[in-house]
This record gives C-alpha cells, sequence and structure tokens, in this order.
C-alpha cells in the first residue's frame, strides 16, 4: 500500500508566509537558563501556548503600566 504524500502547493506556502508577514510580528529573547522550563510549566498549567502565555504577560504588564 502506497502512502499518502502531504503535499502543501506553492501558492498555499505563498498564502501563508504573506499572512505572516502582515499579520504578525516576531520577538526573540535571550533569557537565563531555566525560562523555558518555567514558560513551558505555565503554559500547560493554564491549558495555552506559550506564545499566548507570552501575550498575556505583555497585556498584563502594558496595562498597569499605560491603561488609566
Amino acid at each position: 500500500m502506497r502512502k499518502k504524500q502531504n503535499k502543501t502547493s506553492a501558492k498555499k506556502l505563498a498564502t501563508n508566509q504573506r499572512y505572516i508577514d502582515e499579520k504578525t510580528d516576531k520577538i526573540q529573547a535571550n533569557l537565563p537558563r531555566g525560562y523555558a522550563d518555567k514558560l513551558n510549566k505555565i503554559a500547560e498549567s493554564a491549558g495555552t501556548s506559550k506564545a499566548q502565555v507570552l501575550k498575556n504577560c505583555i497585556d498584563t504588564a502594558y496595562n498597569a503600566l499605560f491603561d488609566e
């Protein structure tokens, strides 16, 4: 039996890349060892992604500092 190959068309790949370029920001941070594990544990306990945990933390800090 032949395995079905998952092929993504060039148009779909280009569409995905255009969405990423237009709608997202890439943030990279070099943190002390252990912070990746902390982030993983927080995400697992909250049942969300690591990206969602970071977004929530940034929103909370931003609102505390800049919202009146």
